[in-house]
């Protein structure tokens, strides 16, 4: 299974999205484009962001806005229009009709980041389940209380050992069981503001370090090179 997508880049043209998802891509964010949002798979974008390029609705923009927010499930849509030809009431209309923002041709690569980073960071802060499961039932977390009961030869055991960061990676890979998960969705999630200062290298010390607590079961945390991580409920090593 591949990674979910961060980013959908929606635009007519090329030119567009070419340059942006090259920057996006260089910082970790996995890129689907497409010319026409009829032909955008919704299913796969997954707890991400959408860049739609306003002229990709044509005259009727503003109706085409609503309907696209509206089977976007819930993923932030922001909208990409001349500004001067827009103005001050076609900025409100498309926001009153469902965009989440506006971005204006021609703005800065690191500022279109910068708030694509931020709609990942408020869509990740929603209220996550409180108690988890393996799917194979070997292993149940509890976010409310902190707590991690692991079933060890027939007998449950109570996992104590784990760092603040420990858990809250185990929580997020039991909470997306068999989804690819990068290195920036980790670092994004788990340390927050503080990603910006953080490396690969970061997640993949945490990773080694919970594999190796959980002991066998450990192994079900696989290694996706060039991605991330995913939590497999099936046998084998892991990577």
């Amino acid at each position: 299974m591949g990674a979910a997508v961060n980013v959908f880049l929606i635009a007519p043209k090329k030119l567009f999205w070419e340059g942006l998802a090259r920057v996006f891509e260089e910082n970790g964010l996995q890129v689907s484009a497409f010319c026409l949002p009829e032909a955008v798979p919704w299913s796969r974008l997954g707890s991400g962001v959408a860049f739609l390029d306003a002229e990709c609705l044509g005259a009727a923009r503003i109706c085409g806005i609503a309907e696209l927010t509206a089977c976007a499930h819930g993923a932030p849509v922001l909208v990409a229009c001349d500004g001067e030809k827009t103005g001050n009431g076609g900025i409100a209309a498309m926001l009153l009709a469902g965009a989440d923002d506006v971005i204006f041709y021609g703005m800065d690569k690191a500022v279109l980041l910068a708030k694509a980073r931020a709609h990942l960071r408020r869509l990740r802060a929603c209220a996550p389940a409180a108690k988890l499961s393996s799917r194979d039932g070997e292993i149940r977390l509890c976010r409310a209380g902190r707590w991690i009961k692991l079933r060890r030869r027939g007998r449950v055991v109570e996992l104590d050992t784990l760092t603040p960061r420990e858990f809250d990676l185990l929580a997020l890979l039991l909470e997306r069981q068999e989804q690819a998960l990068s290195r920036f969705d980790l670092l994004e999630t788990i340390w927050g503001e503080k990603a910006g200062a953080m490396n690969s290298e970061t997640v993949d010390r945490h990773v080694e370090s919970l594999r190796k607590k959980l002991g066998s079961w450990g192994k079900k945390i696989k290694t996706l090179y060039g991605v991330g991580y995913v939590l497999r409920n099936g046998a084998g090593a892991g990577g």
